[in-house]
């Protein structure tokens, strides 16, 4: 079976955890001969419910001087569980000679919600600009009434994905103990779009902010697996990536209704930034059990994918007198519970260990 070692987060363990467990990933069983010594084509496809965590989705800023003492609240945006998949295809050269694999990996996720709160409400994707800064205060009769509350509403849509290209080999270790190493290499790409909207009884407030980041480099990974019995086995695994990127972002502000130093409404401005020459990487761990039957292995596990270095917002809000205010988002991360099943396709088996 070949590893699943997209998705997920583990960021909890860091470097010098995964490596201390490298020799581990899941990996073909070379005491099973049932798929040790299989030669041919193969196919894999992978579904998980898979949790992303680490970005930043802080859209605004309620201030509340009605309670004692006054209360300052970072309004964030919950990060809901969404389906992942991957596809993987691949040849098979036998225990003695490795595997060549391209798979790829995707995770999609959206969600909105809406808020009522009483005070100033400040939303936080764009900052100050030409028109202004943006601070909403009920007036439906007229006047700021902060006692009165503000209703608005804010959006987040994550997009990840990966492409890899890996050679792999086998040794076994022992009667029930096999060792897999992987070389290869990597494109990963992350997209990330965040919006506000407020309406505080004259005026219509809008800002967005998105940004996307590619990133291209090497992979190499250790994957043990211990063969309870000639049909089930328990695999374990860790592979690290090291990437080259660059990132393009973008935000706005828009007064849709005017506002302060807009005169003739729907007032707009945009804000843009980009890094290039960005190092970043990816850790990927996985712990799972496989069910071989002849030429099909279903598997059951989790897995945890941490994105570090290159996820980071290029266009932070606006500070007073435009200073760029920093990003909270250091690096983001991919949690799974994941089914998946390998089909090996035709081929033919050894009639001898190597």
């Amino acid at each position: 079976m070949f590893p699943i070692i997209h998705r997920g987060t583990a960021r909890l363990v860091g470097p010098g955890a995964c490596f201390l467990a490298l020799g581990l990933l899941a990996a073909p069983t070379p005491a099973a001969a049932q798929s040790s010594d299989f030669k041919g084509w193969l196919a894999a496809l992978d579904v998980a419910l898979t949790e992303n965590d680490g970005h930043d989705n802080h859209i605004a800023t309620v201030s509340d001087g009605n309670l004692f003492p006054p209360r300052t609240e970072r309004i964030v945006l919950d990060s809901d569980s969404d389906v992942s998949w991957r596809g993987a295809v691949g040849y098979d050269f036998g225990l003695d000679l490795g595997r060549v694999q391209v798979s790829y990996w995707t995770f999609e996720n959206d969600n909105s919600e809406n808020f009522s709160r009483t005070g100033f409400v400040a939303p936080s994707l764009f900052g100050y600009g030409f028109y202004g800064y943006m601070l909403m205060c009920n007036t439906y009769y007229g006047t700021c009434d902060s006692t009165l509350p503000v209703v608005f509403s804010g959006g987040s849509s994550v997009k990840a994905s990966t492409w890899d290209l890996d050679y792999s080999r086998t040794v076994e270790m022992g009667d029930r103990v096999s060792l897999k190493w992987l070389a290869g290499l990597r494109t990963a790409r992350f997209e990330q779009e965040q919006s506000f909207e407020g309406f505080e009884g004259t005026y219509t407030y809008r800002q967005a902010r998105s940004w996307d980041a590619d990133a291209f480099g090497i992979r190499v990974g250790a994957a043990g697996n211990f063969n309870f019995t000639e049909h089930f086995r328990l695999g374990a695994g860790a592979s690290w990536s090291q990437l080259q990127a660059e990132t393009v972002g973008r935000s706005s502000q828009t007064f849709v209704d005017g506002g302060f130093a807009c005169g003739f409404p729907p007032c707009t401005e945009i804000s843009v930034g980009r890094d290039d020459g960005l190092h970043g990487s990816i850790l990927d761990l996985e712990l799972k059990g496989v069910w071989s039957a002849g030429p099909v292995d279903i598997s059951l596990g989790f897995s945890s994918s941490t994105w570090d270095g290159f996820v980071g917002n290029p266009v932070p809000a606006n500070g007073f007198l435009f200073t760029s205010e920093s990003s909270t988002q250091e690096s983001v991360g991919f949690t799974s519970f994941e089914v998946g099943v390998l089909w090996r396709i035709g081929g033919s088996r050894r009639v001898f260990s190597p």
